[in-house]
């Protein structure tokens, strides 16, 4: 039974409680039925020279792939890596802080920048999109729920953004390449009865035996590209948090695949004797995650399309056809309008080789 149920994506603007959530016909014939805004002074499509907020990391590099040039700020300061594939003329953005890990945004930076409206994943109902609104009204800006619940979502929340900023053309290729990325990914494995798929233990903090249940987020880069959760749990769990597991149970459970973003971790287990007998290390089936051009396992992140077509090459290489290099530099073309050469799509695949 699949893990992730594909919900029709929306986002929802909201600037004050008492405001009627009925659609304007004018904003809904641009925004269609992915959109719902409230009766209030917002229309659609935003002006050109709106200056927009990502309220998280996730919708920050969102925004970044789609108008960087109405970017008012960064949720953190960018990582040495990550400022690669930034045009440096958004490198001097003042940084706002987000909402990420227990931070909040800062509050006389973001009224320095003056956003004209906010953005942020989530939807309207979560308690924890309630206080991001309440948060960012005392500062009047306005709150947009991105409600990407999965990979699925995507093609069609490209679509009903393009269209609320304004460009269309650009959005269009986006949620294009979703569409393949998430096709070409299942192409290997959609055959394979799910009992019969490879397991994939995910390995989670210092010591690697901490990792996420299946029905979490954080799996689905590895579900989406045909593994099977080694572990079989269906507590709340995400990549900061989730059960741990003995070395013992990890032993018994015997995955095919271990998986890890962790790369302290990954050098420490390839010199354990402990791990160094698992099949999986022994079948050379133990993978370092990539993570650039930003993380690749951010539940939500549009780069867990590139991730997803990865791992099913991985996980199924006689069956997979794709040259993810070419993928690769296709993809930082889309979302970045960056080229990059085969050496640098090279090695952004093969971090372990750079440890």
């Amino acid at each position: 039974m699949k893990r992730f149920i594909a919900f029709a994506a929306f986002l929802a603007l909201f600037v004050s409680p008492a405001v009627s959530r009925a659609q304007k016909p004018e904003n809904a014939a641009i925004a269609g039925n992915s959109v719902i805004m409230p009766a209030e002074n917002v229309k659609l499509p935003l002006p050109e020279n709106s200056k927009i907020y990502g309220a998280t990391v996730h919708t920050t590099f969102l925004l970044y792939a789609l108008v960087p040039e109405r970017l008012a700020g960064w949720g953190y300061p960018l990582r040495d890596y990550e400022t690669g594939y930034i045009d440096k003329k958004y490198l001097g953005l003042p940084v706002l802080g987000c909402w990420s890990g227990g931070a909040s945004p800062d509050k006389e930076a973001l009224l320095r920048a003056r956003p004209d409206i906010a953005f942020s994943y989530g939807s309207p109902d979560q308690n924890s999109f309630k206080k991001m609104k309440d948060y960012l009204k005392e500062l009047g800006i306005p709150l947009a729920a991105v409600n990407i619940k999965t990979l699925d979502d995507y093609p069609e929340a490209f679509l009903a953004l393009g269209k609320i900023f304004g460009v269309e053309k650009r959005a269009e290729a986006m949620s294009k390449y979703a569409e393949e990325a998430i096709t070409k990914a299942a192409a290997p494995w959609k055959d394979i009865p799910e009992e019969k798929r490879l397991s994939v233990f995910m390995a989670a903090g210092k010591n690697g035996l901490r990792t996420v249940c299946g029905n979490s987020g954080a799996f689905e880069i590895i579900y989406k590209a045909g593994g099977k959760n080694a572990y079989e749990c269906s507590e709340k769990s995400s990549e900061h948090s989730g059960p741990s597991l003995t070395m013992e149970k990890l032993a018994a459970l015997d995955p095919d695949f271990i998986v890890t973003e962790n790369k302290d971790f990954y050098k420490n287990a390839l010199k354990d004797d402990k791990w160094k007998n698992l099949n999986a290390l022994k079948n050379g089936r133990f993978i370092l995650m990539p993570n650039e051009p930003f993380r690749w396992n951010m539940h939500g992140l549009y780069t867990a399309l590139l991730g997803i077509q990865y791992f099913s090459c991985r996980f199924y290489p006689d069956k997979c056809g794709a040259d993810m290099a070419e993928e690769t530099i296709k993809f930082i073309k889309v979302f970045f309008d960056k080229d990059i050469s085969r050496k640098t799509a090279e090695n952004i695949l093969t971090p372990a080789a750079r440890q």
